[in-house]
């Protein structure tokens, strides 16, 4: 029951999310990485979705925000450091 639901979860909501996601990331074609990389930490977390369709979407883009926040982290590049000890 707990894969069924998951399972429509994620075709009710990958196209959403994969716009919502591809709104956020430069270049766009990085947002499948970045939706499957979501899909991929709901599924590990498949026994904290709630059981209300609308509340899991909310979770799920939620996941889908965090992703986001990992995938620009990872962007990010270091800084030079302000003092070299020599």
């Amino acid at each position: 029951m707990i894969l069924e639901n998951f399972d429509r979860l994620v075709r009710d909501s990958s196209p959403a999310l994969l716009d919502y996601i591809a709104r956020r990331v430069d270049p766009p074609h990085d947002a499948a990485d970045v939706l499957a990389e979501t899909l991929l930490t709901a599924y590990r977390k498949i026994r904290a979705v709630p059981n209300d369709p609308q509340q899991a979407t909310f979770w799920l883009f939620a996941v889908a925000r965090r992703q986001l926040a990992n995938y620009h982290r990872g962007k990010v590049s270091p800084q030079e450091p302000c003092f070299t000890p020599g």
